[in-house]
């Protein structure tokens, strides 16, 4: 690994500007291309081999072609001629915001009641708007939104909801990025001291993250991507792309001193710092990858899409980054003396804990183990638009929907009869015994089953439970259709929205264990082949499982109980949706190993150098406990900025991958390591000769022939 890190650097640096050059190409032309021919992300949801799967097959083609609805609802209803030309005005100014036909359910009353576009008091309406978001413009979705004032004005509640309402939202929801960058930019100067120092990550970061963005909006016409994928992978990549491109700076500035050129300088910089970054990016992208084990596409892309991203900044930490650094060499002042200085803190901190290993050991874990506490009570369900912010069309359409029509109506279940021969219209005594049935259920409605036009052997009906998706009584509504017992081959299964994710988080819960188990298995062995150790990537997966566990308990506290969410912009608890666990775990996981990879690598590095077990705790956090500090506040910075989205599943992903590296970045690795370190000792480089013999050799500590202790010893031979 080594070998190739140096290979890919010389190249680089021998010609930086084309290097340079070619990157800037890449990423502009990603971009260009993914904003010429826009994207098409996608949040449909399938749960291979589920019972909503075969429903959903069979509803296919079977819609009136509107994800979209116009919500008014009036306190003294609409019987009035002042408030029917009111409804029309509002119906004629956004049909011509949108360019669609938008019709007047009060046009014909009668028809309205019966597709249940009425309230039961009649004083909301549900309006089917068949609109396209990729269709409107900012202009259009604009004039839209100003099309509601009237009715708002007169004291209505109005808002659109679906597909519509989410699009306008997430319009509003695009600073993060930019603020998580101007606090990376603050943190690096102040840490660095250098103009140059600090542009080289930032830049590193961005070229990389953009380039990888291009890229997923290209494919995502080739695959069902999620909407939320760029945002997640957004995340991911600026983190790990700075903190990348910091320890190579980092590395080079102490470089400096010792060589005395340019290049070697870089070289060494690229044997320890990009090999180390490389082998932690693999760590990254192997880890969010398991994530197909879930074996929903929709989940798995969420890894693939984080994944490509962190292979595109590791692809730029080993070429864009060291000829960046080759250009702004001159410019970057040599700071042994001055990083000496600054990790006296750290190392003061380490030295403190081998000294006293089991007083830091035991109170680490303390802290630890009472932030992870409310795990215990972790409940999954599904959010939706009752759990965004106030002011947003998705929060607004809810509250309209829920107090007007029920709070069922968000949660409607699709009922799909297959038919062992075409039905001869509603009154086929098939039907109408399971339309009874269902009745019959404990349902807040339901409608007949009817023969879908074009294939009579399909029937099709609704079902509107008497709570919301995340209730219990809702569960067990769906289970109890689902046991209905159906005549001859007849079947019958439940679709839509609210069963997919109930199965969703069925199959989510069966599979958690195994992913657990497959990305701390692979994570550990990975660390096992890097250090040739046994100990220590025991250790480390111990340590991370900590890690991930205080993190939830962060999560849990905050979301689920409902602590401090006035500060991030929620009225109140929401719900952690199912697969948000699977995801936090398997990304914290690479995360946590990725400093365990450098904290560790320093730490080996010093053992080569004096063989004293704790001497080389302390030199190892002194030499990379202050970049690592550096690294996860800026980090941190990224994650917590993206708090700032209305969207409740980001600010999961935000504040829980703050919450866990800033536990990991400090209490992990810069007191539970150095103590654990110093009670494993010598032991901590102890490998079996039967394994040392059949392990890979990977070295990610940056040995060169001339470093290594090998190569110390053939340059004596030699003399």
């Amino acid at each position: 690994m080594t070998r190739i890190a140096l290979t890919f650097a010389r190249v680089s640096s021998r010609k930086p500007w084309l290097t340079l050059g070619l990157w800037l190409m890449i990423a502009v032309g990603l971009i260009a291309s993914a904003s010429a021919i826009g994207n098409d992300y996608s949040d449909e949801i399938s749960v291979p081999g589920s019972d909503s799967a075969i429903a959903n097959e069979l509803l296919s083609g079977a819609g009136d072609g509107s994800s979209s609805s116009l919500l008014l609802a009036s306190p003294d209803g609409f019987q009035s001629v002042d408030a029917a030309a009111l409804v029309d005005d509002v119906i004629a100014a956004a049909s011509a915001a949108l360019d669609v036909d938008i019709p007047n359910p009060l046009d014909n009353p009668e028809a309205a009641v019966a597709k249940g576009q009425f309230s039961a008091d009649g004083r909301a309406l549900s309006i089917p708007v068949a609109v396209g978001v990729d269709d409107v413009s900012d202009a259009g979705a604009a004039a839209a939104l100003k099309a509601l004032e009237p009715a708002l004005d007169a004291g209505w509640s109005a808002a659109y909801s679906g597909e519509f309402a989410r699009s306008v939202d997430a319009n509003t929801s695009h600073r993060s990025e930019a603020i998580g960058i101007v606090a990376a930019v603050v943190v690096l100067s102040i840490s660095l001291g250098s103009l140059a120092a600090m542009v080289v990550p930032v830049v590193s970061g961005l070229v990389a993250v953009t380039s990888g963005l291009g890229l997923l909006g290209l494919l995502s016409h080739a695959t069902a991507i999620p909407e939320i994928s760029p945002t997640l992978a957004t995340m991911i990549g600026l983190g790990v792309g700075i903190d990348y491109a910091l320890f190579q700076v980092a590395r080079l500035k102490q470089a400096l001193n010792s060589h005395p050129d340019t290049a070697s300088a870089v070289a060494t910089t690229a044997a320890s710092a990009g090999t180390a970054a490389a082998f932690a990016g693999a760590t990254v992208a192997v880890s969010i990858c398991a994530l197909a084990i879930s074996g929903v596409s929709f989940v798995g892309w969420l890894g693939y899409a984080s994944a490509i991203v962190v292979a595109i900044v590791v692809a730029s930490a080993l070429t864009f980054t060291p000829a960046f650094l080759t250009v702004l060499a001159p410019r970057l002042t040599p700071s042994s003396k001055r990083h000496v200085e600054a990790g006296k803190g750290t190392a003061r901190l380490a030295a403190a804990a081998v000294r006293h290993p089991w007083r830091a050991t035991v109170s680490a874990l303390l802290v630890l183990g009472t932030l992870a506490v409310p795990t215990a009570s972790l409940h999954l369900g599904m959010s939706g638009p009752g759990d965004r912010a106030l002011d947003t069309q998705l929060r607004e359409s809810n509250d309209i929907m829920t107090a007007y029509f029920g709070a069922g109506s968000t949660a409607t279940l699709a009922v799909v009869v297959q038919l062992d021969s075409p039905a001869a219209g509603a009154d086929d005594p098939r039907l109408v015994q399971l339309s009874q049935e269902l009745a019959n259920t404990d349902a807040a409605a339901a409608t007949p089953l009817r023969p879908r036009a074009g294939d009579p052997t399909v029937a099709t009906a609704q079902v509107t439970p008497t709570n919301d998706p995340n209730a219990s009584s809702t569960l067990a509504l769906l289970d109890a259709i689902r046991a209905l017992p159906t005549p001859g081959s007849t079947s019958l299964h439940v679709g839509g929205a609210t069963a997919t994710r109930i199965d969703l988080a069925n199959q989510i819960t069966s599979r958690l264990p195994w992913l657990m188990a497959a990305v701390v298995a692979v994570s550990t062995l990975m660390l096992v082949i890097a250090f040739r150790s046994v100990l220590i990537p025991l250790k480390a997966a111990v340590l991370n499982l900590i890690s991930v566990a205080a993190s939830y308990g962060v999560v849990v506290a905050v979301f689920q109980w409902g602590w401090g969410t006035s500060l991030i912009g929620l009225d109140g608890p929401v719900v952690i949706d199912s697969y948000v666990p699977m995801i936090l775990f398997t990304v914290l996981f690479g995360l946590s190993t990725d400093y365990e990879v450098f904290l560790i690598s320093s730490m080996r590095e010093a053992w080569n150098t004096t063989h004293d077990a704790k001497a080389a705790i302390v030199e190892g956090t002194r030499n990379s406990g202050r970049v690592i500090m550096t690294a996860a506040i800026i980090m941190i910075s990224v994650f917590l900025s993206f708090v700032m989205q209305d969207d409740p599943i980001i600010k999961v992903f935000g504040l829980g991958l703050a919450a866990s590296i800033l536990f990991d970045a400090t209490i992990v690795r810069m007191l539970l390591v150095p103590a654990l370190m110093s009670l494993i000792g010598r032991h901590a480089w102890w490998v079996p000769a039967w394994l040392d013999r059949i392990l890979p050799s990977i070295d990610v500590h940056g040995e060169t022939d001339e470093t290594s202790p090998r190569g110390r010893a053939a340059q004596k031979v030699s003399a």
